[in-house]
């Protein structure tokens, strides 16, 4: 019993040092935030949330560039027979300085025998300098040549990569 009380008056010791000397790292750690000194000095300010520095410190608004860089240009899926399937990747790059956010993979006509697989739930982004692969599959329903564009949405200008197959 005489230990528990030792250990109590240590606890009120600590808790009382810690409001005596206020310390930026009990501030946000991954919490919400408005600007970067709201967090701790480790973190900064993305998208309202405290995150960890390893990555580019943000920048302004206006100095801010998105730039998405998509290769290869172009799929060819070659000759399939009816009811066959092919899956080719794309390489989605952020060449800018600012987060992406991918709102949108686009085929043009809707109506062909290309489909983009899905992505998960919603947009997902790509920091600066970062990748991620798009896939791409071919499912012929005929012998015919198909082709079609697929139309990459983003705050980067949009990316059009011609698809082709049979």
């Amino acid at each position: 019993m005489r230990s528990l009380g030792v250990l109590l008056l240590l606890l009120a010791g600590c808790v009382a040092d810690d409001s005596r000397t206020p310390s930026r790292h009990s501030a946000n750690s991954g919490g919400a935030c408005t600007t970067s000194d709201d967090c701790p000095t480790d973190m900064w300010c993305l998208e309202e949330l405290c995150s960890p520095r390893w990555a580019a410190e943000p920048q302004a608004a206006d100095a801010a560039t998105p730039r998405l860089s998509v290769t290869p240009a172009s799929l060819n899926f070659g000759a399939l027979a009816p009811g066959g399937r092919r899956t080719l990747s794309l390489l989605l790059e952020n060449t800018g300085d600012t987060m992406i956010i991918i709102t949108a993979a686009a085929l043009v006509p809707t109506t062909t025998d290309f489909r983009v697989e899905p992505m998960g739930h919603g947009p997902f982004w790509i920091r600066p300098g970062r990748a991620r692969a798009l896939f791409v599959s071919f499912v012929p329903t005929t012998t015919t040549h198909a082709q079609a564009t697929l139309s990459i949405a983003s705050a980067a200008p949009t990316a059009s990569i011609r698809l082709q197959g049979n």
